[in-house]
């Protein structure tokens, strides 16, 4: 084969007796070398579709049994106590909290500096372009943040998008001349954004880019200090007033001091403290003040 040799085969005229015995009988494999097609993608595997393909009559799930007639939760136990009903619990999880890749300026500083990443002139480096060039490898998971490691030696006047960064790098991005846009992706859109390829060959479209819904996004991408991309969009159209609500405003009439939410009296009892608040010495309309009487004076 041409991509196996040896290397007596081809020495063997040109050394010695003496030098023939130490060269080695051993092969150069070219296999490391090997790469699939370019634009070539794995089939998704298809079962019952005829005994040919191994995977015919029972989809390769056996015959008979618990697992070959329906799919079973990775929680079941079979039947006895589950370990989560077993031992107390303590604390909470907030299954909203996205799990985000970390990238540090040092990071995308070594990789513009040694030609690995070559951005245009007012070209935005998205999170796309991150994995493009391998920024971030392996998986992609639910975002990424900035973060200022490396803020030192970076002086990249570049635009950064990406799902949040910490006030370090924000800083030093715009102190360079940068300039750092934190935008919103949910789940599906995240993924149409940085594979776009594979959700055109899996679904056959690209999604719109969804709004935030939660309260907790909506003040964050709203937030100037976190450079949200609504609160940009809203002065590029001019819509901020001097009259408009504040973020942290906004935050305490729906959040309390505390952070935990306070119920909104009913009308009857906003009225009420109204009056409470009001003069004792006036009366208002369907109400008097408060005074104590005796039975005599009921006559």
């Amino acid at each position: 084969m041409f991509s196996l040799f040896s290397f007596r085969t081809l020495f063997r005229n040109n050394l010695s007796s003496k030098q023939r015995l130490i060269v080695p009988n051993r092969c150069i494999s070219l296999l490391s070398e090997l790469h699939p097609s370019p634009g070539s993608f794995k089939t998704q595997k298809r079962v019952g579709r005829g005994p040919g393909s191994g995977l015919g009559k029972t989809s390769g799930r056996g015959q008979k049994g618990q697992k070959a007639r329906e799919a079973i939760r990775p929680w079941f136990e079979g039947g006895q106590t589950p370990i989560y009903k077993l031992f107390p619990k303590r604390g909470f999880i907030r299954h909203q909290k996205k799990d985000l890749n970390e990238v540090k300026l040092i990071r995308i500083y070594k990789f513009i500096k040694e030609g690995r990443l070559q951005l245009e002139e007012g070209e935005t480096l998205t999170m796309a372009k991150m994995k493009e060039c391998g920024i971030i490898t392996g998986t992609m998971k639910d975002g990424v943040v900035i973060v200022g490691d490396g803020k030192d030696v970076y002086d990249l006047p570049i635009k950064i998008e990406a799902t949040k960064a910490t006030g370090p790098a924000i800083e030093c991005i715009e102190r360079n001349g940068g300039e750092f846009t934190s935008r919103y992706f949910s789940s599906i859109s995240y993924r149409a954004h940085h594979s776009p390829s594979w959700f055109l060959r899996k679904r056959g479209y690209l999604p719109l880019l969804s709004r935030p819904i939660a309260r907790r996004d909506i003040l964050f991408y709203n937030s100037e200090a976190r450079r949200g991309y609504l609160y940009k969009e809203k002065l590029a159209k001019g819509d901020l007033s001097d009259d408009q609500v504040d973020t942290q405003e906004l935050k305490k009439t729906i959040v309390g001091t505390s952070g935990t939410k306070k119920a909104k009296k009913p009308i009857l009892y906003q009225q009420l403290d109204k009056v409470l608040e009001s003069n004792d010495s006036k009366c208002t309309k369907g109400f008097e003040s408060s005074k104590v009487i005796s039975f005599k004076d009921l006559n």
